[in-house]
């Protein structure tokens, strides 16, 4: 075992966690755990050799005296790694501890020195660990004035490790996609597990209630067991559920008391076990023969996901969405009959998109406002993108398949629909606005007593779910887009969003870029224009400046509510896109 020696101010030492009470490990201290033929301790300490001295926080010193460390005893128990981690603030005499979990047997001197080389350019705050877009509290650097804002946390009874993060303020180090270094053992299947080679890959398809999870996974199945896959599907319940069938032999041991029960034959068999706590991890080890493991739910899960959001339900009637439609709405411009005949236009969309199996849609609108069709059918497609992007499906004006990238991005990082227009950037002479398209005119901006560094937005899809898919519909009226009557649009006041914060984006010709810039709606062009007549004005830092990066990038952007440039600036990381701030 390393000897360690207390080291003077100003280094940094290992702090090694050891850990909660074992339950899931059935009472094992993982410390002492083996893997290629070393206990995790050990395994640990090669790793740090880097570093002066290491110490080991424990709630108690006698079952760790073998490993020879100095140890910390918790000054705070059982309030979790922060109470171990402020406790080694106090008692440690070097400036900053690298803290790191016991139950991480992958640590590698690489990860060890990458953090502390880090940590040196700056050690104003802490540094942690990030994976896949994963913060990783339990293996990061903090330093000795962490500990004031830990006490107080601790005081007010707050023991989050995220808001310790938050609050003390810190950055991030990004390991590689395919390092070890941040895998944890928290159970016996775990463990296990860990030595079986190469884990299978795990993919989740994730979505709210039957927005057509199982259709999608049934649909994914055989087209990989027809490439040659084995293939196992788990799925997640948010809620209990009836683990046997009624009536049946093991339902009825089930009910007398049985804790498990199995049924087998000579080709498959069926464990229903009651268990607490258990993860969708420990179940991969039931599938050890699985090439893809394919998770039903897990939305919040880190695993690569498709997001479900479409309604999988019978299509509903042009005269039934219509009446709905003109049932919610604030006011209603036009003809119960002009409505409907917008709402057929959407319900053949519907078919088409699914017997085409499509996830998204656009049409050529200048092409189609350019001849007498829309005329002689009285319908536009508007309509359709707001319901679309309403339902999470990404929608499009005039063949716009860039923006259906950028909506799709938007969709999934905010889980609230967007809003795609034409992006103006609005430079004032003499008080006034310069000539643009759309039925915009200064007495949209009159009570604004700044007018510099507006922008506008204006097309004729806006959605009434700008704060979230889940949430209640915004307020909204109907009109047509057209002078002569047709064409239903949902007519939006942005006014009664005024001081909302926006994020608006999108991606470029190359797909390798994405502009990306934040704002403030301070104005609306109401209920009133027509065809593509409405929309809001926001403010931006320096108009001038998104405007010619905007040049690059095309006419549409795609707008939707909060700050989410932090998020696309990970979502770029990710994906090798560059984001373009403005």
């Amino acid at each position: 075992m390393k000897e360690n020696k207390l080291q003077t101010v100003g280094a940094v030492a290992g702090y090694i966690l050891s850990g909660g009470k074992n339950t899931r490990m059935e009472g094992q201290k993982k410390l002492f755990l083996r893997y290629g033929g070393e206990t995790f301790c050990q395994r640990i300490l090669h790793a740090c050799d880097c570093l002066p001295a290491v110490y080991l926080s424990v709630d108690k010193k006698d079952p760790y005296q073998e490993t020879g460390l100095p140890m910390v005893e918790d000054r705070w128990r059982e309030i979790g790694p922060i109470g171990g981690i402020a406790s080694g603030l106090v008692s440690c005499k070097e400036d900053a501890l690298l803290v790191m979990a016991c139950d991480m047997p992958m640590i590698d001197p690489e990860s060890v020195q990458q953090l502390l080389d880090t940590y040196r350019e700056n050690t104003s705050v802490i540094l942690v660990a990030e994976q896949d877009g994963r913060i990783h509290p339990l293996f990061g650097i903090y330093p000795k004035h962490v500990l004031p804002v830990a006490m107080q946390m601790i005081r007010e009874g707050d023991y989050r490790m995220m808001h310790l993060l938050e609050r003390a303020g810190y950055r991030t180090l990004e390991l590689e996609k395919h390092s070890r270094a941040l895998e944890n053992i928290n159970s016996t299947v775990e463990y296990r597990t860990l030595e079986t080679g190469p884990r299978p890959f795990v993919f989740a398809v994730s979505g709210w209630k039957n927005s057509g999870k199982t259709t999608m996974i049934t649909r994914l199945v055989p087209e990989l067991v027809r490439r040659g896959y084995k293939v196992a599907v788990i799925k997640h319940d948010g809620h209990d559920f009836e683990s046997d069938v009624p009536g049946t032999d093991s339902y009825c041991h089930q009910k007398a008391g049985a804790y498990g029960t199995a049924v087998f034959s000579d080709h498959r068999f069926l464990i229903t076990k009651e268990y607490q706590g258990i993860t969708e991890r420990e179940l991969f080890a039931a599938f050890p023969e699985a090439d893809i493991i394919l998770n039903e739910g897990l939305k919040n899960s880190p695993y690569p996901k498709y997001f479900c959001r479409y309604p999988e339900q019978p299509l509903i009637s042009a005269e039934k969405l219509a009446d709905e439609f003109i049932a919610n709405a604030d006011e209603v411009r036009m003809d119960r009959a002009a409505i409907i005949d917008t709402f057929k236009a959407y319900v053949l969309v519907q078919k088409l998109m699914d017997h085409y199996e499509c996830n998204a849609f656009t049409a050529p609108c200048p092409d189609l406002c350019s001849t007498r069709r829309l005329s002689e059918e009285r319908v536009t497609f508007c309509l359709t993108h707001s319901l679309n992007i309403e339902n999470g499906i990404p929608s499009a004006c005039d063949l716009d398949f860039n923006s259906l990238l950028t909506q799709a991005i938007l969709e999934n990082l905010s889980g609230k629909s967007v809003y795609m227009g034409n992006a103006n950037v609005c430079s004032l002479e003499d008080g006034k606005l310069p000539t643009i398209f759309g039925d915009f005119d200064d007495a949209h901006i009159d009570h604004l007593d700044d007018k510099t560094n507006l922008y506008s937005i204006f097309h004729a899809t806006p959605t009434r779910k700008f704060d979230g898919f889940e949430q209640p519909l915004k307020k909204y009226s109907v009109d047509s887009f057209a002078y002569s009557g047709f064409g239903a649009t949902v007519r939006y006041d942005f006014m009664q969003d005024e001081g909302q914060e926006i994020t608006v984006c999108r991606i470029d010709p190359t797909g390798t870029k994405m502009l990306a810039a934040k704002g403030t709606i301070v104005a609306s062009a109401g209920y009133d224009g027509k065809s593509c007549g409405q929309g809001l004005f926001f403010r931006v830092a320096d108009n001038k400046d998104l405007f010619y990066k905007q040049c690059e990038f095309g006419c549409h952007l795609t707008l939707v509510y909060g700050d989410y440039i932090e998020d696309l600036k990970k979502f770029g990381k990710v994906t090798g896109i560059e984001i373009v701030t403005a």
